[in-house]
């Protein structure tokens, strides 16, 4: 599953790569955007995955850093749409 995710965001990455600034830009604001509107979906996965992780015995050191609430994505949200405000390298 892993080595399919790598490969997908390479193939992502040479996709935006022939991108627009401004493609790129709207890109990155429609994700801000459906990190805050889906949050709740994400929090109900992420303690699916901080479950798993509690069972296999993850220090509550590690598992507090995946743990996601509506701060802690709502931050991750704002991140992603600072990204689309600065120049493109």
């Amino acid at each position: 599953m892993i080595s399919k995710l790598a490969i997908d965001a390479k193939q992502a990455s040479r996709e935006l790569g022939v991108k627009t600034t401004s493609e790129k830009n709207e890109v990155l604001r429609l994700m801000a955007k459906n990190l805050s509107a889906g949050y709740k979906t994400i929090i109900r996965q992420n303690e699916i995955d901080i479950n798993h992780a509690q069972k296999v015995g993850l220090s509550n050191a590690i598992t507090d850093r995946l743990l996601l609430n509506q701060d802690r994505i709502e931050k991750m949200a704002e991140g992603v749409f600072q990204v689309s405000k600065l120049p493109d390298p």
